[in-house]
């Protein structure tokens, strides 16, 4: 099996686990309880999406003929996309569904949501680096 067929189901148990925890989280108003969660939730959310930006470049076989530098803008700008994605669904979450997705919602929340994603997905782009490079096994075992 390709590795990054196994990274890719991986990513995927990972996208689920994080969504059960947000709307547990969520549920039981623990948020608002234990304040960096929710940066620590950005954060994981940027190190999936960034590992899966870098496994779709290496699948397109960019990564073999570029340098680390260029190859981490397709990760970055997919996170800063979906991440401005997710800020406006919490932004009109209320109007859309009728509940909440997030119950801080201003400019220095968005930013450090922002920053959060990045910090992840610079994190699951080096991860990933170092692991290929390394071994065979899958990035987050």
């Amino acid at each position: 099996m390709n590795i990054t067929k196994l990274y890719f189901v991986e990513i995927l148990g990972w996208i689920c686990v994080l969504i059960i925890a947000h709307l547990t989280f969520l549920y039981l108003e623990i948020y608002p309880i234990i304040g960096w969660l929710d940066m620590l939730m950005h954060f994981c959310a940027g190190l999936i999406i960034g590992f899966l930006g870098i496994c779709f470049m290496w699948n397109i076989k960019i990564f073999h003929k570029q340098k680390f530098l260029k190859i981490i803008i397709v990760p970055i700008v997919m996170v800063l996309f979906i991440g401005s994605m997710w800020e406006i669904l919490e932004f009109n979450s209320t109007a859309l569904f009728g509940f909440e997705l997030a119950k801080i919602q201003n400019f220095e929340d968005t930013l450090s949501d922002m920053f959060c994603n990045v910090l992840g997905a610079l994190t699951g782009i080096i991860q990933f680096w170092v692991k290929k490079r390394h071994q065979h096994t899958p990035a987050f075992l």
